[in-house]
């Protein structure tokens, strides 16, 4: 979805100007909806990472990584929904 997006920005202010954006949201959104399945199978994954007790920073860590996985669930989710919230998707934080 992001290469799709980063190829035809550029383009994108010069066709909407033509009233073409619409086609290509639908296209954006209709690429988010065959992508929440992997972001659910991560943080699934993520989460099921046992932890010591004494680890501390590591559990903190993989919280985190979960916390952000769903966040950007959320977001990709927005995006499957209208296209045009898909550059709120690839500016938010995805490490963790």
């Amino acid at each position: 979805m992001r290469a799709t997006y980063e190829y035809v920005r550029f383009a994108a202010g010069l066709v909407d100007t033509q009233g073409q954006m619409g086609t290509l949201y639908l296209q954006i959104a209709n690429a988010a909806r065959g992508s929440g399945a992997r972001f659910l199978a991560a943080r699934d994954l993520c989460s099921s990472i046992a932890v010591l007790p004494t680890h501390d920073d590591l559990r903190n860590r993989r919280d985190e990584c979960v916390r952000v996985l769903d966040a950007q669930r959320s977001r990709l989710a927005a995006v499957a929904a209208d296209g045009r919230s898909v550059s709120e998707w690839l500016d938010a934080p995805r490490t963790c």
